[in-house]
């Protein structure tokens, strides 16, 4: 008895102690990367060869900056409306700027707008019209919360008309389903460093084009597309790629076959904002 009123008084002096000391120290737990404005990533970027492997000569440079967190952007809140600057291989030449448009939420999804405009990039200009037409969309490209493996149906999904030169009215349509493989299935050794912890998702972004008028002629474009994402909580996207591959077009009955170079973005630096 002794014994349990000596153990229940110590207790009542710890949280005696406890009560009475600084203000608590909060713990995050399960956390998620979420974007944060005046944040910047530099990125180093190569084209890959057939292999998948990075090719060294076609190096360059990139930048990405949250200049700020939009109330609301095409549907979506909370935004991070990012500068991407482009740079020659020295890091200094700029060699253009767009923006990228990145929904990061507090349940850990990812949403990106426009996400096959980097896929457009590739395209020979003989393939690009074909895609082009398509109005743009938000794409769920990840989950840094979701360590299982998950599947994503349509996270992207769009589709037109245009009327394109020889070919007349011709219903175009693209499609971009996801294998989210879940956390650390994949590592990632990048100049910032080696990662294991990463959120790991793949993309098969697949594309059609087909006449309006002839609709049981052959399809003029109908390939597909795979990209990668990696994710970290603290470091933001770690490494982007898109595999290579050679698709076929089909046009006014000629069968033409090209090489798409697929890239990867790998991350230099994670300046975050505090």
């Amino acid at each position: 008895m002794k014994n349990l009123l000596a153990l229940a008084s110590a207790s009542l002096l710890m949280i005696g102690i406890v009560g009475c000391g600084d203000d608590p120290v909060t713990v995050e737990v399960n956390k998620s990367f979420e974007a944060k404005k005046n944040d910047k990533y530099t990125y180093e970027v190569y084209d890959r060869d057939s292999n998948q492997a990075p090719v060294t000569a076609t190096k360059t440079m990139r930048t990405w900056t949250v200049l700020e967190l939009s109330a609301s952007y095409e549907g979506k809140s909370n935004v991070a409306k990012i500068d991407q600057i482009y740079f020659a291989a020295d890091g200094t030449t700029q060699t253009g700027r767009d923006t990228i448009y990145l929904q990061t939420n507090p349940d850990g999804t990812i949403h990106q707008y426009d996400a096959v405009g980097e896929v457009l990039k590739r395209f020979p200009e003989t393939i690009r019209p074909f895609i082009s037409q398509l109005p743009k969309s938000w794409a769920k490209v990840s989950d840094t919360k979701s360590s299982n493996a998950l599947t994503w149906v349509s996270s992207f999904k769009t589709a037109t008309t245009a009327d394109l030169p020889l070919i007349g009215p011709t219903a175009i349509s693209a499609e971009m389903n996801a294998q989210h493989l879940g956390r650390s299935k994949r590592n990632a050794t990048v100049p910032a460093g080696s990662f294991t912890a990463l959120y790991n998702t793949d993309h098969t972004m697949t594309a059609e084009a087909k006449s309006v008028n002839n609709p049981t002629a052959s399809a003029i474009l109908s390939d597909s597309m795979v990209l990668h994402y990696d994710f970290d909580i603290d470091s933001g996207l770690v490494k982007w790629a898109m595999d290579s591959k050679t698709v076929s077009l089909n046009l006014l009955g000629v069968a033409q076959s090209y090489f798409i170079a697929g890239f990867e973005m790998n991350l230099v630096k994670a300046e975050r904002a505090q």
